[in-house]
């Protein structure tokens, strides 16, 4: 294999500005400039080695520490441009770099970032060496350089619920039973994002929640604004719970209704509070309902009754006798 070693030419622009720019190589009009197969061009740190005959011709290579066009991934502090794009790329790509110009990025995170004239791409084949400080793609495939650089990668993770009767398909597969399976996207910085979906498959209706817990007599609570909570164990397969109140009932927060109240997409547990005329003679409706929701349908009903119980009147009153008269002025107690 050939080796061409080609020095770094003492042209540089913008010397006094923040940007610095630096000629590498040029190939003007008129002059013919191909790197055959096998052949490993260096270039100032950085490595060509074509898998085909490259055409170098009507170009001028250069580095600078900041790109030309902008992006929003971070990179090194070293870049290479070229003026024109040129036939595209095939072969072994490599681009060493300097701790110093790391630019706050860890270097074993580093891959190769390319603009191949229209947009930014980042090579998620490419990888990092850091005993040789350098950034490497032996089997870079049809690919136009315009700027070369390396970056980070910053995925990004994710997580969503999904919940069906039967079987539920996402991005092709078909799952039968409840799952954690992911799914691997490219993010707009060239970056493997994974997101997680929670899946939970149903295959029959939920069963009837189990017997309500919670306090049945709420006379203390009638009017007074305080709370009582009302739960049924989790039910398998369910993914909500529909409750029903009665008249002058309501969760926590909620103005209270003269009518039946139904609530969905509620959780096993509810929080509700009493008006004062939930003790009013025409209110005699006093049941709490629940049902277990799924994606394939409703389960039974679980009832739960509330009293609001007055203390009853205390029986006849017992007296040791009816004759007081003796007693009176003795100070003798009946």
């Amino acid at each position: 294999m050939k080796k061409i070693i080609i020095c770094f030419l003492a042209f540089v622009v913008g010397l006094y500005s923040s940007t610095l720019q630096a000629q590498i190589l040029s190939a003007g009009a008129g002059t013919e400039f191909s790197i055959g197969a096998g052949t490993t061009v260096s270039a100032d740190s950085l490595e060509l080695t074509p898998s085909a005959l490259y055409s170098f011709s009507n170009n001028t290579l250069s580095k600078s520490n900041t790109v030309s066009n902008s992006t929003s991934i971070n990179y090194i502090n070293k870049v290479y441009q070229f003026s024109a794009s040129a036939t595209a790329y095939s072969g072994a790509l490599k681009m060493y770099y300097n701790n110093s110009q790391l630019n706050g990025l860890t270097a074993s995170g580093l891959k190769l970032l390319i603009h191949n004239g229209s947009s930014w791409s980042l090579d998620n084949n490419s990888s990092s060496n850091t005993s040789s400080n350098v950034v490497v793609n032996n089997s870079v495939s049809g690919v136009s350089l315009r700027e070369i650089t390396a970056a980070a990668c910053s995925p990004n993770t994710g997580d969503t619920t999904a919940s069906a009767c039967g079987s539920f398909v996402w991005y092709g597969v078909t799952y039968t039973s409840s799952a954690t399976p992911t799914h691997t996207f490219t993010n707009v910085g060239g970056c493997d994002s994974v997101v997680t979906l929670h899946l939970t498959i149903s295959t029959f209706a939920p069963a009837t929640p189990s017997v309500v817990s919670g306090v049945n007599n709420v006379c203390p609570n009638v009017g007074s604004g305080s709370t009582q909570t009302y739960s049924v164990a989790a039910v398998a397969g369910a993914t909500s719970y529909t409750w029903s109140l009665p008249p002058y009932v309501s969760l926590v927060g909620q103005q209270a209704s003269s009518t039946i109240t139904t609530v969905t997409g509620l959780t096993n547990t509810i929080t509700v509070t009493f008006s004062s005329d939930f003790i009013s003679p025409g209110s005699s409706y006093k049941q709490i309902r629940v049902r277990a929701v799924s994606t394939c349908g409703l389960s039974g009903i679980s009832v739960f009754y509330l009293t609001a119980a007055r203390p009853t009147t205390p029986s006849a009153i017992v007296a040791s006798t009816t004759n007081i008269c003796p007693s009176i002025g003795t100070n003798v107690p009946v």
